[in-house]
């Protein structure tokens, strides 16, 4: 009988001990458990279920019962379940409005809530939303900090807090209102730019403005500012420049340029059109291009597309002679057999400036009178594009497609005779992919079969 007692108590003391592992939950009334709250100076956390919920049984078996959950409840909270169908639950559940299970309530002493959410979560999640708890503490709660936000607060460190906990969906716009809410000294802190690619993915001129603004202001600064503040807001512009582009916003389109030529006295803020990359995108071309690019893009103004093209590419090509860049190609040549990425250098110079380029002079070859006068312009400027970079296949084949249409078969073959013989210079042991596609095209063209 002895016997039996101790393996009896031995039994108690390892459940207890296994409990005690996790979340221990109180008992008593609601009015003991929010007087236990008011005494010991905690919040009131509530796990609301029932007997049915599979999701509560999953918190109950594999969340709750975690060391580390039951350490960070029991020291911060008073703990307490209600089924949300027995004894007081009905009520209780009407009043907090609970109406799905399980439901997690974070309460003062006084019943008013501070925090709530919905559903079954991981163990790490669920620490995550109860620290959340002292952030909602500081306002009186999620509502409070709800109803100030949406009244249109400019406290910085309120929209800061509801930021942290609202929904997903809403985080960006909210992200953006924390920024324009911060005093310049913390808008123009070079923490502040780690923000931008968040918190700028959402247009907001007046924060844009601000921002542009107070950074011209500051003048030159050091490289490392530049990478984590500067270089981050000029990316941004160039993603609302595509935005503009891919949805023909002219009016949008209109605002970023003259954010642009506020933004542009900095240094390393154009590039030259032609050098243009994917890399660093619309905010760093010219006006032009950009105007180009919408115009090409959206077909919603053909004749200012041909009048700026008119203007255009005149002007770069006497900005940009030939010789001067084919010097400079020169110079780059003899480099190929000493530097391994001399090849795919010289490729890729003046790449897309040249397609785009090509595509431009397409659009612009159909919409104008198929004469002599505007089929020599047009070759005029395909050209000037092969010749600026002799090195890029993609170039000479697209420009050999459009070169058939304006009657300049010679001129095509010559082009892609001209690209075959630079590849062969890259590699003179095994023959080049882009060799076999070029031989290809040029005896389709020799057969006019373009």
């Amino acid at each position: 009988m002895k016997k039996n007692l101790l393996v009896l108590l031995g039994c108690l003391l390892v459940a207890c001990g296994v409990w005690a592992q996790g979340i221990v939950f109180q008992k008593g009334t609601w009015e003991e458990i929010l007087t236990q709250a008011k005494q010991e100076d905690k919040v009131v956390f509530v796990d609301f279920y029932t007997s049915w919920c599979g999701p509560c049984k999953m918190m109950e078996r594999e969340v709750f019962s975690q060391k580390k959950v039951g350490d960070y409840y029991n020291q911060n909270f008073i703990c307490c379940k209600v089924d949300g169908e027995k004894g007081e639950g009905p009520d209780l559940a009407k009043k907090y409005k609970v109406t799905a299970f399980p439901t997690f309530l974070y309460l003062n002493g006084e019943g008013q809530v501070v925090y709530r959410f919905s559903g079954a979560r991981d163990a790490k999640e669920f620490l995550e939303e109860a620290e959340r708890v002292s952030l909602c503490a500081q306002y009186d709660g999620w509502e409070k900090i709800q109803s100030a936000y949406q009244s249109g607060s400019t406290d910085p460190e309120l929209i800061k807090v509801y930021y942290e906990l609202c929904p997903g969906d809403e985080k960006v716009v909210a992200l953006n209102r924390y920024l324009m809410a911060l005093p310049d000294k913390q808008l123009f802190a070079q923490e502040t730019g780690k923000l931008f690619e968040k918190g700028l993915s959402v247009y907001n001129y007046d924060l844009m403005k601000r921002i542009i603004e107070g950074r011209v202001k500051m003048g030159e600064q050091s490289p490392e500012y530049d990478f984590v503040y500067t270089f981050p807001l000029q990316f941004r512009m160039t993603e609302f420049f595509n935005q503009c582009v891919r949805n023909g916003e002219q009016e949008r389109l209109e605002e970023l340029f003259s954010l642009k030529k506020t933004f542009s006295v900095l240094p390393h803020s154009i590039d030259n059109d032609i050098n243009v990359v994917e890399g660093r995108g619309l905010y760093f071309v010219s006006e032009d291009w950009i105007n180009l690019r919408y115009l090409y893009q959206n077909r919603n103004d053909d004749e200012r597309f041909k009048a700026l093209m008119e203007s255009y590419l005149p002007d770069l090509m006497r900005k940009n002679p030939l010789d001067t860049l084919n010097a400079q190609t020169k110079q780059l040549e003899e480099l190929i057999e000493y530097i391994p990425f001399a090849r795919s250098t010289m490729s890729e110079r003046y790449l897309l400036f040249g397609k785009t380029m090509i595509n431009f002079i397409d659009y612009y070859w159909r919409l104008v009178p198929s004469d002599k006068k505007y089929r020599e312009r047009c070759f005029d400027w395909l050209d000037y594009v092969c010749r600026m970079n002799p090195y890029s296949p993609d170039v000479a084949m697209r420009a050999a497609r459009l070169l058939m249409r304006l009657e300049h078969k010679k001129e095509a073959v010559v082009f892609l005779e001209t690209a075959i013989a630079k590849q062969k210079i890259f590699e003179k042991k095994k023959p080049l992919i882009e060799v076999k596609k070029l031989e290809d095209m040029l005896r389709d063209v020799r057969n006019d079969k373009i």
